[in-house]
């Protein structure tokens, strides 16, 4: 039975462990539909609060606003909340230069994680299935991933600190759409998914039925080689962080590792490090043919330079490897001069930095350390929009728990923020005055008190350097 398999899943990844109040995100569609209709009854088995999230992507005009009001009506007959928003998909695609479905999953998840953190939800369930999972296997396959990529989709992952799950990714498409007509429930079909100049839906609609002709069970078999791989990839990874650990020195804005060293470990190992060090600097491109590169001068000579995407440097002499920015970029990644406003979240860089205010819904009895960096606040203590800068010769700030200011380069000594990180810390003012040092520590004049009405939640993203506090 289906209710049994997807129960088997849920159990296997403790997928709903320490939830509270859980969304299904829900296109309308069958997947999301026979998710919704499975989780329903264990939701209520294990008293969570349940809800619908429903994004649109501006992407197919009528129907698409036919989906949206099908997900309402649906969520009114189940007595269930729903959130529906829309995103300019093309727009995102034009200016961050991306492809239409890469615009439109990060504009979703942005999406998912803003209103998650503003009503307080631990867990999002996802309507991926097995044809899904064995697609994106043979995708990357197509353009050569390593382990990582070939690791398919995670069962459960977590991103901007709310928790992702994949309930569906055992179950086949076809086993989902037998549950919905044995049940005789609708859906709504999106046209877009028969368009075969998307290399997905070429996959989906003329390979894959290909490849189970020529060798029945290919589908399954695809969808099963990540749960091979994470075992390894989980293996090397730690091995990795070990060695990152032990060898790399940050020092000045760079990463460095000692040469001898660093030759004497495996190939695979080294890339991870060069990776971690990008990651750690705010550079999330690190393709294997960057690598490749890299490794063919590694190899040869004893002194090179070499410019990897960000911008990003790599000096290499007899006794060591580093990984810097050009002095132009570590300039003007200090220069941060802007405005914050409530409930936006502002890009810092184009690496992936940002910072977010948002007016959260209720106060919190205390602030749970996450994968971003954080800080609540008194609402009625502030003036919008906020000031955000870098720090200026003769800065003063209030530190939570004391009632006089003290200079800031005392305040950042007191808590070991390393000298060459100083000038990247970002400040965040109101009427003037350093309301919080970014994930150092927020001023005692803005802290919420028993008479705080409403609170508002600083977050920064973990790719902005701050390496030494996180």
């Amino acid at each position: 039975m289906i209710e049994k398999a997807f129960q088997k899943t849920l159990n296997q990844y403790h997928m709903l462990a320490r939830t509270k109040r859980l969304w299904v995100a829900i296109s309308g569609g069958p997947d999301s539909t026979a998710l919704l209709h499975l989780i329903l009854p264990v939701a209520r088995k294990e008293n969570l609060s349940l809800g619908l999230v429903h994004v649109n992507h501006g992407l197919r005009g009528k129907e698409a606003h036919r989906d949206q009001k099908a997900v309402r009506q649906l969520a009114k007959s189940l007595g269930l909340p729903v959130w529906c928003g829309s995103v300019d998909v093309k727009r995102q695609a034009k200016q961050k230069k991306l492809s239409i479905e890469e615009a439109a999953r990060d504009l979703r998840y942005d999406f998912f994680i803003k209103h998650a953190r503003q009503n307080h939800i631990d867990t999002i369930a996802l309507g991926h299935t097995l044809d899904d999972q064995a697609e994106t296997v043979f995708m990357r396959f197509l353009t050569g991933a390593g382990l990582q990529g070939l690791g398919g989709s995670r069962p459960v992952f977590h991103r901007d600190g709310i928790r992702f799950i994949r309930p569906l990714i055992k179950i086949p498409k076809e086993t989902l759409l037998q549950f919905l007509r044995k049940k005789k429930i609708s859906f709504q079909s999106d046209s877009s998914n028969q368009d075969t100049r998307f290399l997905r839906n070429m996959i989906r609609h003329k390979i894959m039925p290909l490849l189970e002709s020529l060798k029945p069970g290919s589908r399954k078999t695809l969808a099963r080689l990540p749960e091979t791989i994470h075992a390894d990839l989980d293996f090397v990874q730690a091995a990795a962080k070990k060695q990152y650990d032990r060898l790399a020195v940050l020092k000045e804005g760079a990463v460095s590792f000692p040469r001898t060293a660093f030759q004497k470990l495996p190939p695979a190992i080294q890339f991870r490090l060069i990776q971690s060090a990008l990651h750690q600097m705010g550079i999330s491109e690190f393709a294997f043919c960057h690598w490749q590169s890299f490794e063919s001068l590694f190899n040869l000579h004893r002194n090179f330079e070499l410019n990897f995407p960000g911008p990003m440097i790599c000096r290499v002499n007899e006794s060591t490897l580093q990984l810097s920015r050009p002095r132009a970029v570590q300039k003007k990644r200090r220069a941060v001069k802007k405005r914050l406003s409530l409930n936006q979240r502002l890009p810092l860089s184009s690496t992936g930095a940002w910072i977010a205010c948002d007016l959260l819904a209720h106060k919190p009895r205390q602030l749970k350390r996450k994968k971003e960096i954080a800080a609540v606040m008194d609402k009625d203590k502030l003036e919008f929009p906020l000031q955000l800068r870098t720090r200026l010769p003769g800065d003063r700030f209030t530190p939570l728990g004391q009632s006089v200011s003290m200079k800031l380069k005392d305040y950042l000594i007191r808590h070991k923020v390393p000298r060459e990180w100083r000038d990247q810390i970002l400040l965040v003012l109101s009427r003037g005055e350093i309301v919080w040092v970014g994930g150092v520590g927020m001023s005692d004049k803005v802290k919420v008190v028993p008479e705080t009405k409403s609170c508002i939640a600083l977050r920064l993203g973990p790719s902005f350097p701050l390496p030494a506090l996180s």
